[in-house]
């Protein structure tokens, strides 16, 4: 009879040969703002809007007119026209206020 020990392993092993080693996804999420403030945050029409965890997500943000970094260096695809978009990167705490952005479509954490 085998240890239990050497069957857990050997369960594991055939687990992991089945499924696949999986690495951790590097994925924004929009999670609950609370009172945080180490969060990548946006305020558009619809309210606060606050990210986390690296990585780049699509977004579909009307009237933007405000954009906080909070611990994160981020980058945000910002439109200032209907027809222009640019790029506005943001170094940790960084804010921008009283900003009017007609959307924002991409939020990218580092």
């Amino acid at each position: 009879m085998r240890k239990p020990t050497t069957v857990a392993l050997t369960i594991v092993a055939m687990a992991l040969a089945v499924l696949g080693w999986q690495s951790p996804a590097l994925a924004v999420n929009e999670v609950a703002c609370g009172t945080r403030t180490d969060l990548a945050k946006a305020w558009d029409v619809s309210g606060t809007h606050c990210y986390a965890n690296a990585g780049a997500m699509s977004i579909n943000l009307t009237n933007v007119t405000r954009l906080c970094a909070g611990n994160n260096v981020v980058s945000w695809t910002v439109w200032p026209t209907a027809t222009s978009a640019t790029q506005l990167r943001q170094n940790r705490w960084q804010c921008n206020y009283d900003v009017r952005f007609v959307k924002a479509t991409r939020v990218s954490i580092s």
